[in-house]
């Protein structure tokens, strides 16, 4: 929230030492900056009516309530304090999380993502598909708010009320896991979830939770990426298969697994597929251009699985390239005869190879492993 930092916000007094203890927070390579708006407004349609009611924003002395300057003066103010390679570009919307068309429109004209809203609290006794938000809403026919894709630790507690309640996130997790993936696993939460031992205890636990299921880690601009790529791709059908457009940043296909299985040598950007849930997940390479082609006989060259972002792949004479940049330690499986790797961690578990990366892990890291 730039107010709270800035020098003429909510603590001018402290600014300095605010600003300097939010550079440190934005030089730590596993978070992304972002703003949160300026003055954290509660009900965005509301609050331009009566900008100064009670529970409406954060009131800050002086400051004359502008939607502009919510989004374009918050992202400015981050801006300065942000490493040079790490701009500000996503926008957190505040409160009930339910910007006007313009308010949206003023993300897209500032070149950042945005993010929250929805109403995903499905639990165990909430267990139905209607407690479950869409990926967003549509504001006329370009821009679209993307959602939260579930909901965070201040719904969960009740406002922190019952400080143990964000467990229960662990019932959404598992919920819209099965019987078929519906959410990414999405730990949203707060600074003062470390208010109290019970509200800290209960996020490790949530975090034990998410690790122990192998997640793919992403920063929530590519989860926007994504989202916003899934709805913009194209999706033609050919004979035993379909061709496949996109920006590539959607890269996971969800089909039958009566299809058959997808033919290797004949599609083009597949690099690899796994049966999770009684269906099958087909893996593309990133190029936003595809041939996928089934057949009904198992591969023998291909990904299972890996817990980073494949950036380069090449399929030629049998063998088959993978460079993954991940930011955790790598962890991937490929069904193959024969791999290496340029970390050298690499062994045969029957007929799968698993590749591991660096020991000394420092933030994120580039691997390539070549396989046949």
């Amino acid at each position: 929230i730039a107010g709270d930092i800035s020098s003429h916000g909510r603590y001018p007094d402290k600014s300095i030492e605010l600003k300097q203890i939010a550079k440190r927070i934005f030089e730590l390579p596993n978070v992304e900056p972002a703003s949160h708006t300026f003055s954290h407004p509660y009900h965005w349609r509301k609050v331009l009516k009566e900008p100064n009611a009670p529970r409406m924003r954060i009131i800050i002395p002086g400051y004359k309530y502008s939607q502009r300057y919510e989004i374009f003066g918050s992202i400015n103010i981050l801006d300065k304090l942000t490493p040079p390679d790490k701009p500000v570009n996503l926008l957190q919307w505040s409160g009930n999380a339910d910007p006007d068309r313009k308010a949206l429109l003023m993300t897209y004209k500032a070149k950042v993502y945005n993010i929250n809203g929805g109403n995903t609290v499905i639990d165990n006794k909430h267990n139905f598909l209607k407690y479950i938000s869409g990926t967003g809403a549509n504001f006329g026919e370009y821009f679209y708010q993307v959602y939260a894709p579930i909901q965070n630790d201040f719904i969960y507690t009740h406002g922190m009320k019952v400080p143990w309640g964000f467990l229960n996130v662990i019932q959404a997790f598992k919920l819209t896991d099965k019987p078929r993936r519906i959410k990414p696993l999405t730990i949203y939460y707060h600074f003062y979830a470390a208010d109290t031992v019970a509200s800290l205890n209960s996020l490790k636990k949530v975090y034990d939770y998410a690790l122990s299921k192998y997640p793919i880690p992403i920063f929530p601009y590519q989860y926007d990426q994504i989202v916003l790529d899934g709805r913009e791709t194209a999706i033609i059908r050919i004979k035993n298969g379909f061709i496949i457009r996109n920006n590539g940043y959607a890269r996971t296909l969800r089909v039958p697994i009566s299809w058959g299985y997808p033919d290797l040598n004949k599609s083009i950007g597949v690099v690899g597929y796994s049966d999770i849930n009684n269906q099958r997940y087909i893996y593309l390479d990133g190029s936003g251009d595809y041939r996928l082609v089934f057949t009904n006989t198992p591969q023998s060259l291909y990904l299972i699985y890996a817990n980073g972002i494949v950036k380069r792949f090449k399929r030629e004479n049998g063998s088959m390239l993978i460079v993954f940049k991940s930011y955790i330690p790598l962890l991937a499986k490929i069904k193959a005869k024969y791999c290496k790797s340029s970390d050298d961690n690499v062994y045969n578990d029957n007929g799968i190879w698993i590749v591991k990366g660096k020991k000394d892990f420092k933030g994120y890291e580039k691997s390539e492993v070549i396989c046949k």
